[in-house]
């Protein structure tokens, strides 16, 4: 049933536990009791509370008064954390009416959802304000009718026709046509073509050859020599300014300043034997030439030399190394390797090197106070068995 609300409704139950509640049919002055109010069966908001206040319930519930029974089927909110109250003994006040939970389900004035089946007025016909539309009006309007009778609402599918550009007609799809342009259908080339507004082809044939109808050197340079229209081959020399050599024919080395013309370097007398990166390099004399140096603080026990990366090394010790020759030459080929080393500020730093071999077989002693230098030289012809090593300076600070 719906809900029955009532004002001034108070009664008292003596009820105890979280089963049904008898009421006792006694009101207040100035109040009814739930008898009097509400008819058996029917859905009623209650509170139920005891005296001091301490335990109290509000829910929903349904009346029966051949008993004077409320039976209380869902809690709202109690002093139970919103669960079945059990009440103790003692009177507790029983009121029926409206909660908060009713005025939480009322529609805000601003923006309202509503439910259920909603009423309101309906506005007179040909109404353009803006009052609620309500189902009737839109009848009295005659929107949604078949125009060959007024009195005949439009059920299902409705034919729709289309004209013009594209044509068609039908209740669930159409079939669309396009109209026909005044362009016949095919291949055009090197077409000529005219489009209205509307996209369409209007207009369309076949042009003339294409390809270049003009052509201007510029200051390239260059200038053609078959013709200067159609397909073009072009002669002549294109500058270094525009990217070119600015010589006709060249071969061999290159050699340009930006500006000139490149021209051919010529090779120098004697001859680089071999025909690998490795060169042997016969009857030259060599000017102002650098070697690699590697320079770097060795702080662990071991060291590798890549004799093929460096032929000078710079070494700072930080700890007693033993050092080892790696990449050597193949047996035959001479390398020499040169090693400085540097105490760091601690010294008595000792350094060993792999595969060494000293005059007499005496390795030599190395500097032990802090930032002094000692610079060995070392040389195989073995491909690195042997490395012979000579101390070229000693204690140098």
């Amino acid at each position: 049933m719906p809900l029955d609300r009532k004002d001034r409704v108070k009664d008292q139950t003596q009820t105890t536990g979280t089963g049904s509640v008898v009421i006792d049919g006694l009101a207040p002055l100035g109040y009814r009791t739930i008898t009097s109010a509400h008819a058996t069966g029917s859905d009623v908001r209650y509170t139920i509370i005891n005296a001091a206040g301490t335990e109290w319930e509000v829910g929903q519930g349904v009346w029966t008064s051949a008993t004077n029974t409320l039976t209380r089927a869902t809690v709202f909110a109690s002093s139970n954390s919103g669960n079945l109250v059990s009440f103790s003994s003692g009177t507790k006040a029983v009121f029926t009416g409206p909660t908060a939970v009713d005025l939480n389900e009322l529609a805000t004035l601003a923006s309202p959802t509503f439910t259920g089946i909603p009423a309101a007025p309906t506005a007179a016909v040909d109404t353009n304000t803006t009052q609620i539309a309500t189902t009737a009006y839109v009848v009295g309007q005659g929107y949604l009718k078949s125009a060959a009778a007024a009195s005949t609402y439009l059920t299902g599918n409705q034919s729709i026709t289309l004209s013009g550009d594209a044509s068609g007609s039908g209740a669930t799809s159409i079939a669309v046509t396009l109209a026909n342009t005044t362009v016949s259908a095919g291949s055009y080339t090197n077409a000529n073509i005219t489009v209205d507004s509307k996209g369409r082809v209007t207009a369309a044939s076949n042009g003339a050859a294409g390809g270049v109808t003009s052509f201007s050197a510029g200051t390239t340079g260059l200038t053609p020599s078959t013709g200067s229209t159609g397909a073009i081959t072009l002669a002549g020399t294109l500058g270094v300014a525009n990217g070119g050599t600015g010589a006709t024919s060249l071969s061999g080395v290159l050699i340009g300043n930006g500006t000139s013309a490149f021209t051919t370097k010529t090779n120098p007398s004697g001859a680089f034997v071999g025909t690998t990166d490795a060169q042997t390099l016969s009857a030259k004399q060599l000017q102002g030439y650098s070697e690699t140096t590697t320079t770097t603080t060795v702080s662990t026990t071991t060291f590798n030399l890549d004799t093929s990366a460096s032929n000078i090394f710079d070494i700072t010790l930080s700890a007693n190394v033993t050092f080892t020759f790696t990449n050597p030459p193949a047996s035959g080929v001479a390398r020499s390797v040169t090693v400085i080393l540097r105490q760091d500020a601690t010294g008595n730093r000792t350094a060993t090197f792999t595969n060494a071999r000293y005059s007499d077989g005496i390795t030599p002693v190395l500097s032990t106070v802090g930032n002094r230098i000692d610079v060995l030289t070392f040389f195989t012809v073995n491909g690195g068995t042997f490395w012979f090593g000579t101390f070229a300076m000693a204690n140098v600070s």
